[in-house]
């Protein structure tokens, strides 16, 4: 999952203006607030001047936001770089052991995912599943440091076996539960934790911070 030009702009622009984990919350939570991810020179200057700069207010102010989105609407308009050629792309498996923390999102789509791979960049790996049932072929492949389970937009096959097949991974590993305050997600964090599973909850409703510190918490845990 590879984020476009655009978001890697955007990232870069904001990690070299405010403290990096400052800069993946924010620009997390401004493409939550926009919804579907710009595309394009065009969506995502407007994406700058609105969504972007709301969060950054939110955040640290209407000054370091006018001159944080000024800045990087000004950068967008450069140019990207050639792409490569398809021959010319490194392939490997999926990563293990140090490096990028890698995110199992449980979901039926891969937008929480996009999200996250455009607010942490290289920082992070999110593999999307929406079969519960595959969780723990898949985790042995993979060997993700978090699990997040958003019911924002849920898996629609399983859901309530989730606490039984979460039971028989690696206790090293962190579930994360993304929810907007519904009993349903009370209610699986605590069925997560009652199988012995290290579990936490984060409200959309409230600031996200917390869900992009926790990613780039979970590989030192």
């Amino acid at each position: 999952m590879k984020p476009s030009y655009e978001a890697v702009v955007v990232r870069e622009v904001l990690e070299g203006m405010i403290a990096p984990d400052v800069a993946a919350a924010v620009l997390f939570a401004a493409l939550d607030r926009a919804g579907d991810e710009p595309v394009g020179h065009g969506e995502w200057s407007r994406f700058a001047a609105g969504p972007l700069r709301e969060a950054l207010a939110a955040r640290l102010g209407p000054d370091v936001a006018d001159e944080v989105a000024s800045q990087v609407r000004a950068i967008l308009g450069t140019p990207p770089p050639p792409r490569p050629r398809r021959s010319d792309l490194p392939t490997a498996p999926f990563p293990t052991g140090s490096g990028p923390t890698r995110v199992l999102v449980l979901a039926a789509s891969g937008q929480l995912a996009r999200r996250l791979k455009a607010a942490l960049g290289p920082t992070v790996v999110p593999l999307v599943l929406g079969e519960i049932a595959r969780i723990q072929t898949l985790s042995l492949e993979f060997q993700p440091n978090l699990v997040i389970l958003d019911l924002t937009d849920p898996p629609t096959e399983r859901l309530a076996e989730l606490p039984t097949f979460a039971s028989r991974l690696d206790r090293a590993v962190l579930f994360l539960v993304f929810d907007e305050g519904t009993p349903l997600g009370k209610g699986m964090a605590q069925a997560l934790e009652d199988t012995g599973r290290r579990t936490a909850i984060v409200d959309r409703r409230e600031d996200v911070g917390p869900l992009v510190d926790l990613v780039r918490a979970s590989q030192r845990l």
